[in-house]
């Protein structure tokens, strides 16, 4: 079982992916989520929200930084990043916090936006079950949660996922993914369009798509999820 420890971390930073790194990707990341949400448009006057699976927190800040919300929230499972978060970050003992997310500490209908990224391909059919209905439980009526993962889907197989991470426990398609989201929350409709519109680059100049010209060459998040990523925006019943 992956215990998400120092070593977890190196072993990822020697791969390129430095989960306590903070810059333009997560800056721009964050206009994304609150462009293709909408979540700009609320009254965030004693507002919440919740980032599951955090890592170090370097999304949570990103998302501090627009300072739609009130209150900012990360839990991890890991006391390692989320130490190494707090130290780099400055983010506080109260905004991150060591908590599985099949147990969140925290009140019913207390949370009004769940962002949560790459997680659920980590855990357990049971855990992920448990973790859904927390989140539900969390989450107030009509809050919006936008959920990222790895799914098979074209181009990707059931080795591909798992071989993401050595940690990747759960590879399904898209349409299973999503059976078990609407058990839970209402699915958005036209995500895909939304993604269209929304040109937000995170490489900036260095992410070039050589298959394109002109302006356009520049690689958009879009271009990421609809390659690699899969992504479910959703609605609190």
């Amino acid at each position: 079982m992956e215990t998400y420890d120092e070593e977890y971390y190196k072993r990822c930073k020697d791969k390129g992916i430095d989960y306590a790194f903070y810059g333009n990707w997560q800056k721009q990341y964050a206009k994304l989520v609150t462009f293709m949400t909408g979540i700009y448009m609320m009254d965030y006057r004693n507002k919440s929200m919740l980032d599951i699976g955090t890592g170090c927190g370097v999304n949570l800040k990103a998302f501090k930084e627009t300072n739609i919300f009130d209150k900012y929230y990360g839990i991890d499972i890991s006391e390692y990043l989320i130490n190494l978060g707090k130290e780099k970050l400055k983010l506080s003992e109260d905004e991150l916090r060591i908590a599985n997310s099949s147990d969140l500490p925290f009140e019913d209908d207390s949370i009004d936006f769940i962002h949560c990224s790459q997680l659920f391909e980590h855990l357990e059919k049971d855990e992920l079950i448990t973790t859904l209905n927390e989140m539900k439980r969390v989450l107030v009526t009509d809050g919006k949660l936008f959920i990222t993962l790895d799914a098979i889907k074209k181009g990707r197989d059931k080795d591909t996922v798992l071989n993401q991470d050595p940690s990747h426990v759960l590879a399904m398609n898209e349409h299973w993914w999503e059976d078990q989201l609407k058990n839970n929350f209402i699915l958005e409709e036209n995500t895909q369009q939304k993604f269209m519109k929304g040109k937000f680059y995170p490489g900036g100049l260095n992410d070039i798509d050589p298959n394109k010209k002109g302006e356009n060459k520049r690689r958009t998040f879009y271009d990421h999820y609809s390659t690699e990523w899969s992504v479910f925006i959703m609605k609190g019943k």
